[in-house]
């Protein structure tokens, strides 16, 4: 039989056993096919599939965090500029904020969504383009760009995509000037990176 330290609660509802603990249960928890367990401090559920150590995770909102500039201000013309991200609206222990960059620490499929708010001075009639870079790469399918026709006038790209990501894969937000002569500058409060587990 387990130890203690493996389920917390054993339970029968109508003729569905549910069982709970710390462990992946994948391989390591045996249960007849059609049993819930629940992973306890992560709030992941799973089914299993095969009466013995096959478990399938339902695809929920396991954790997320959403990360933003606060300041804004940050200047930038034709050389490709990590965007400022200093404050979160919440952050979950499996996501990390450093260096305007945010870390995921396990693997599984991920949706990343963003915004990046600019405006202009210095010259009218700049565009700049942004993206979103993991592990310093660009993600394809991410790039939106900015027409900044006049000074202090902005312009926001956003977006949403869903990626398989590894433990230790880094997101960051990145912008550049494309054309025009214009310095292109952040808003205050106007860029955010949104990343959500899903499973």
């Amino acid at each position: 039989m387990p130890g203690p330290h493996l389920f917390l609660k054993k339970i029968t509802l109508e003729d569905v056993l549910v069982l709970s603990g710390s462990i992946d249960p994948n391989g390591n928890v045996v249960a007849p096919a059609g049993s819930l367990f629940l992973r306890d401090g992560l709030g992941e559920l799973y089914r299993n599939e095969d009466g013995a150590t096959k478990w399938v995770r339902f695809n929920i909102l396991i954790g997320s965090i959403t990360a933003y500039d606060s300041t804004g201000g940050q200047t930038f013309t034709t050389t490709a500029t990590t965007i400022n991200l200093d404050a979160t609206h919440r952050s979950d222990p499996s996501f990390s904020l450093a260096s305007d960059e945010i870390t995921v620490s396990e693997n599984g499929d991920y949706e990343i969504d963003w915004s990046v708010s600019l405006e202009s001075s210095g010259g009218g009639r700049t565009q700049a383009s942004s993206w979103v870079e993991q592990n310093s790469v660009e993600i394809s399918g991410t790039r939106g760009e900015h027409y900044l026709r006049q000074n202090n006038f902005g312009a926001t790209s956003s977006g949403t995509i869903n990626l398989t990501l590894a433990a230790g894969d880094a997101i960051r937000l990145r912008a550049q000037r494309s054309t025009g002569g214009g310095t292109c500058e952040t808003q205050i409060n106007g860029s955010r990176l949104t990343i959500k587990r899903l499973s």
